[in-house]
């Protein structure tokens, strides 16, 4: 990833999931591209194992929010969550 708009080639952060099977977890380790043998610059611990086949894309702020505000759902007919069904209750 990039260290900033205009970072020269090779200038940013190496992100690397690393698998803990013992422990059942894993961990994102974050590198600087450029000094890799300093190892990491930080490691998120997931208190969960991440598939290794896991896999994703960069997204700005401005293009998540824009998707968060497509994708919320209609105001429900029933603002107050109050229980419109009596099946499987007795009356």
């Amino acid at each position: 990833m990039p260290r900033s708009a205009d970072a020269p080639e090779g200038d940013g952060w190496l992100l690397c999931i690393v698998g803990r099977r013992a422990e059942n977890r894993s961990d994102l380790v974050i590198l600087d591209a450029l000094q890799i043998d300093r190892g990491p610059v930080a490691v998120v611990k997931f208190p969960c194992r991440v598939h290794e086949g896991f896999h994703g894309c960069w997204a700005t702020a401005q293009a998540l929010a824009l998707a968060a505000d497509a994708s919320a759902p209609s105001p429900p007919d029933n603002p107050h969550n109050v229980l419109t069904s009596t099946q499987g209750s007795s009356p």
